[in-house]
């Protein structure tokens, strides 16, 4: 990633991000994979919801377990997204290893 000058703080220019930038990516994309595992605690979800109020009645269980499963979907398809968004930081991260190697 390109860095222009910043003359405020005196930043030269590269054309790299540094480790510790890319590690703070690696960081917040850790966060947010946590925040998508308890989204998918599906056990849990279920046994909550088979011993509440509506247990007696599937009729009105139905919705409850039609919006877990859709959640679950939702936050599977953002580890997805996360697993994807990882890879290319760890290569970034490999590239920017051997950029600063050879300087």
């Amino acid at each position: 990633m390109y860095r222009k000058y910043d003359s405020k703080n005196g930043a030269p220019a590269r054309i790299y991000r540094s480790p510790s930038e890319i590690k703070k990516d690696i960081k917040r994309i850790g966060e947010e994979i946590d925040e998508a595992l308890s989204m998918i605690n599906i056990r849990s979800l279920l046994i909550e919801i088979l011993s509440g109020e509506n247990a007696s009645s599937p009729e009105k269980l139905i919705p409850d377990l039609e919006e877990a499963i859709y959640e679950a979907r939702e936050a599977l398809e953002k580890m997805r997204g996360l697993k994807e968004e990882l890879c290319l930081l760890e290569e970034e991260l490999e590239e920017t290893r051997c950029k600063v190697g050879s300087i």
